[in-house]
């Protein structure tokens, strides 16, 4: 199996804020796609503008403030199945590292490449949303 993996500090000691970011509605909004919305006890993401993608995870684990768990129960076929781990990680010197982890891919294919390069862009756009208040989500 094949894992997703980034890992980087941010200048925040709220906790709460990050958990609130991963966690809610209103604060993915901000951070990774303008088309999310709560769907019972799962979150789905849209993409309109590039050919209607859609994933809906369910949220498998929601400890306060320290870790959200999601598992991916539709979207792209290599996705489904897939869980994702948002671990924080309060630091001595006022600052949060969190992990992030898109677990379970069956290989390393180049959709995989795809997303894990975005990912990337939206750890960083997760850490500016934290640090500054603004975000660089996709928005359509």
């Amino acid at each position: 199996m094949a894992q997703i993996f980034h890992y980087f500090n941010i200048k925040s000691n709220d906790q709460a804020q990050i958990f609130e970011a991963v966690k809610t509605v209103a604060g993915i909004k901000s951070w990774w796609t303008s088309g999310t919305k709560q769907i019972d006890d799962c979150l789905e993401f849209t993409f309109n503008d590039v050919g209607t993608m859609r994933k809906l995870f369910r949220v498998t684990n929601a400890s306060p403030n320290t870790l959200v768990e999601w598992e991916c129960l539709e979207g792209a076929d290599e996705w489904i199945g897939t869980k994702v781990e948002f671990k924080i990680i309060p630091k001595d010197d006022g600052t949060t590292d969190l992990s992030f982890k898109h677990d379970q891919w069956a290989d390393q294919t180049e959709y995989f490449a795809h997303c894990n390069y975005h990912w990337g862009m939206f750890m960083k756009s997760l850490k500016q949303y934290i640090e500054t208040g603004v975000g660089a989500p996709h928005i359509f």
